[in-house]
């Protein structure tokens, strides 16, 4: 194996090996996946009903877990560690640029949902503290203060690995909301207010498939998969496939945790953002309670971003710095490097730029997942996985690798299926059917 890999945008410029450990690896990824949409999650067991929302759900985990496993089987198959050059050598150039931009489009717009949601956070909090008059309370004000002071310099950060304790710290915020939801849930069942026999079993109506663009990229951190992959300590496919499963894991956990118990606390009256449901009266400070969870969802936020910029930095060097003839290197060179700071600047001031003056992009992220999200978690690995077979087939015949095809086959099946099944929900959404 490569000790280092090409350059970005030359070939030879080589990136220093990074050791991650399998704990720093398991918490990028699970931090990487869990993100404010778990507030959503709710609400997708109010709209397809319990059992319905349970098998989208574990259908999604298993889906996406292979998926990962399946890039890291492309990246040591071909010794390529990056989407574009696995697309190039399977499918050619103009797979990779398609490849790239559709990472692009997706983490972009995942940064710009995050600035939007800190800015439904954040200003609340501040009112408690400074009074609803303050100026510092206005959303445009704390949105420009995070960026500045905690959104940026996180970003700048060259490695993945080097995000670790920035993720525990994430994680540890997600995980006192996950308790206070579970604390709320088994209080209300203790006083008789809560009752779970009273959840829809399943829904008939449309409204069911909303849980479809809710839960369709519900697991996605792909567009970082093989930039983990080549920073995992003695990298191997076993390894990965461990990081892989304790990281979906978690989160299949938590997303049942707070979707079931969200579901069970407010039934019917389960607001897209479940937060809404515990601050009703905004004329008055929440409990303390609640101030904490929106404060730990918040931050929670903050310290995954950086993880996704990682992404949304690569993909714009590969596509628009390819001919800069080694001006700019892979992620992992020198992060005062010129165009490396212009680069994530430009991202991160984007995605404020955007999301101050669009303060609800619901449906367009909704159309984004269940197309661009569901092409580079499901459809492209599979076909990358299929492309390698097929060439590996065309040097040595063996019956064997026939049965290497039925597993990308039905994730390409899934991706589509479920992708056009979220389109089809997310446009009845958009004309009001339901």
């Amino acid at each position: 194996m490569r000790a280092a890999r090409s350059g970005l945008l030359t070939g030879n410029a080589p990136k220093e090996k990074v050791e991650a450990s399998l704990p720093s690896s398991i918490f990028n990824m699970t931090n990487m996946i869990i993100g404010a949409g778990v507030l959503a999650l709710p609400y997708a067991f109010r709209a397809a009903g319990v059992l319905p929302a349970i098998c989208i759900c574990i259908s999604v985990w298993i889906a996406s877990s292979y998926s990962f496993v399946l890039l890291a089987r492309c990246a040591e198959e071909l010794q390529e560690f990056s989407y574009k050059d696995v697309a190039t050598r399977t499918y050619g150039p103009d797979a990779a640029q398609f490849s790239e931009a559709a990472i692009l489009i997706y983490t972009i717009g995942n940064l710009i949902g995050r600035q939007i949601i800190l800015g439904d956070l954040l200003p609340p909090l501040v009112q408690v503290l400074m009074g609803i008059d303050s100026i510092f309370a206005q959303r445009w004000v704390v949105l420009s203060v995070v960026t500045g002071v905690i959104l940026i310099p996180v970003s700048l950060s060259p490695y993945i690995d080097s995000l670790k304790w920035s993720s525990v710290f994430g994680l540890v915020c997600m995980c006192y909301v996950v308790l206070l939801f579970v604390g709320l849930f088994s209080r209300g069942f203790q006083l008789g207010m809560v009752n779970p026999m009273e959840a829809r079993a399943a829904h008939s109506s449309f409204l069911s498939l909303m849980a479809f663009p809710l839960l369709v990229v519900s697991f996605t951190a792909h567009y970082n998969t093989m930039d983990m992959y080549w920073e995992l300590k003695s990298r191997s496919i076993d390894k990965m496939r461990f990081v892989v499963s304790i990281s979906t894991g978690i989160c299949l956990a938590v997303y049942l945790l707070v979707g079931l118990t969200g579901y069970f606390l407010f039934m019917d009256k389960t607001e897209p953002n479940i937060l809404v449901n515990l601050w009703v009266d905004r004329e008055h400070p929440p409990h303390i309670l609640i101030s904490t969870a929106f404060a730990a969802i918040s931050l929670a936020v903050s310290f995954s971003f950086p993880l996704v910029c990682h992404g949304a930095r690569n993909s714009i060097k590969k596509l628009f710095f390819f001919h800069r003839g080694g001006e700019i290197y892979d992620d992992g060179r020198d992060t005062e490097h010129t165009e490396h700071v212009c680069i994530t600047l430009a991202v991160v001031m984007t995605s404020l730029i955007i999301g101050l003056y669009i303060p609800d992009i619901g449906v367009i992220f909704a159309f984004m997942g269940s197309t661009v999200g569901v092409t580079f978690v499901y459809i492209l690995p599979g076909l990358f996985y299929l492309k390698i077979v097929d060439s590996r087939r065309s040097r040595y015949v063996d019956d064997s690798f026939f049965g290497e095809k039925f597993g990308p086959t039905a994730l390409i099946a899934f991706g589509g299926g479920i992708g056009v099944m979220g389109t089809i929900a997310t446009s009845l959404h958009t004309a009001g059917f339901i």
